[in-house]
C-alpha cells in the first residue's frame, strides 16, 4: 500500500520510505560518513550522507549515533 505525498513537502525528495530532507538536486555535495548504534547490546554500522563534518555530527547526535570518521572510498565486494 503506497502513501500519500505530503502536501507540505514543497521540493523535497520523495522516497519510499519518506522524505530524505534534501531539497530537489540538493545531493551532489554529499559525502558518506560512517557511524555507530548500539542497541539491546548489539553495534550497528550506518552510512549517512550529510554535506560536511559538522552536519554529520549534528546528524549524530540527534539521533544518538556514533561518528566514525568520513567513508572517502568504497571497494567492489
Amino acid at each position: 500500500m503506497s502513501t500519500p505525498r505530503r502536501q507540505d513537502a514543497k521540493s523535497r525528495f520523495e522516497t519510499d520510505l519518506g522524505n530524505d530532507g534534501f531539497a530537489a538536486n540538493d545531493t551532489r555535495t554529499l559525502r558518506a560518513f560512517a557511524a555507530r548504534h548500539r542497541f539491546q547490546g548489539r553495534t550497528f554500522s550506518i552510512t549517512i550522507y550529510a554535506k560536511d563534518w559538522s552536519d554529520a555530527l549534528t546528524w549524530c547526535r540527534y539521533h544518538h549515533l556514533v561518528l566514525d570518521g568520513q567513508i572517502l572510498e568504497r571497494h567492489p565486494c
